[in-house]
């Protein structure tokens, strides 16, 4: 059986908040770093982000962020840098209980 879903905001230094959603539990934890800026409750719904991600799930804790200015992140931001991205990415990290990680990511996020 998996946990419920769990919602937070993370806090990069600049101050900015950065939504973040954790599915799942398991040995494991899956971080989810999608190409395109999309909303972590939409991409659930999505036939194939959904279906990775409910896969993902079944066997790991998947942890899900709204890039800067999507979502229920902070708008008011100027447009992200790979700088400000990997800065949000740790920050939700640090915001979750600490675990084995994975990143899972496809294109430019892999960067």
């Amino acid at each position: 059986m998996t946990s419920p879903s769990t919602f937070g905001y993370a806090r990069p230094e600049d101050g900015a908040y950065i939504a973040y959603r954790v599915d799942g539990d398991g040995p494991i934890d899956l971080v989810w770093q999608p190409d395109w800026p999309g909303q972590i409750d939409m991409e659930w719904q999505q036939p194939f982000s959904g279906s990775l991600l409910r896969s993902m799930s079944s066997f790991g804790r998947v942890i899900t962020h709204d890039h800067r200015g999507v979502g229920l992140s902070s708008r008011d931001v100027d447009l992200p840098t790979l700088e400000t991205r990997v800065s949000d990415l740790l920050a939700v990290l640090r915001a979750t209980e600490p675990g084995a990680r994975c990143l899972s990511a496809w294109s430019r996020a892999v960067a």
